[in-house]
């Protein structure tokens, strides 16, 4: 089975690979971040570059970023379903298989997206301002390595509700049969839900409420502020884990039974 997937995961890195869309992605992230300094200009000071790192990054991965790992995700399948799908299940691999090479490479793109935008935040970070710790009052509250580490740790816990996404995103097309139906479907369905969940009270039990999560404690770090990861974050993985079993779930028992003939 670890060969069957190994080899399905690298058969859909090469569809990937030529798709336009793939590099179009990273692209479009690191510009953002690369513009950013004129919407948020880096200051003298001790605390200006940590900021620009902090505000650079969520609007980077949680607008333009999930939205862009949304629509990669839900082409994986949608791309096939109508009836080219048949060209991979003809090889000895279950449909399992194949669906979880596909939420693998979801899962990979979002982290070398997310490791394209700390790169980016980072290294003009380094070249535009002072990283040498949080001062207050002359007095250094967080060194330099504090705030890495916390960045590393937001880093870790923003990839559970982008995983989460990709597993949701790849369920939308499990439903559908077309790119296009996948595409609007996976993103009117987002925004639906993200405008009624605060009055219908669910914004607890829904993973969208937690992509700003892990960015928090670095936020508050900027501004010499003590805050901690728990128990926040430890939500932030509970709800996110809950929904990607789920939507991995489902489109495990659809992938099994649904005929793909067209």
């Amino acid at each position: 089975m670890g060969r069957r997937l190994a080899r399905a995961y690298a058969v859909e890195w090469a569809k990937a690979i030529r798709r336009r869309f793939t590099p179009a992605g990273l692209i479009i992230v690191m510009a953002i971040v690369a513009c950013m300094p004129l919407a948020r200009p880096i200051a003298p000071g001790n605390a200006s570059a940590y900021a620009f790192v902090a505000y650079a990054t969520p609007i980077a991965l949680n607008l333009a970023g999930l939205l862009l790992l949304v629509v990669f995700a839900s082409n994986l399948m949608a791309a096939e379903i109508g009836g080219s799908i048949w060209l991979t299940l003809v090889r000895p691999i279950r449909r399992t298989e194949a669906l979880a090479a596909k939420i693998a490479l979801g899962m990979t793109y979002a982290i070398i997206m997310t490791g394209c935008v700390a790169v980016v935040a980072w290294a003009l970070a380094y070249a535009l301002g002072d990283l040498k710790g949080i001062t207050y009052g002359g007095e250094l509250i967080y060194t330099h390595t504090d705030m890495v580490l916390c960045y590393i740790f937001g880093i870790f816990l923003s990839l559970f509700p982008q995983f989460c996404a990709v597993s949701y995103a790849i369920f939308i097309s499990m439903c559908v049969r077309s790119s296009v139906s996948a595409l609007a479907a996976s993103v009117g369905i987002w925004l639906l839900v993200d405008v009624v969940k605060h009055p219908l009270h669910l914004a607890p039990g829904l993973f969208t409420s937690y992509v700003e999560t892990p960015w928090e404690v670095f936020l508050r770090r900027c501004d010499g502020i003590e805050a901690g990861f728990w128990p926040t974050s430890a939500y932030a993985i509970g709800v996110s884990l809950a929904w990607f079993v789920v939507f991995t779930g489902l489109s495990a028992f659809l992938m099994a039974r649904r005929d793909f003939r067209v």
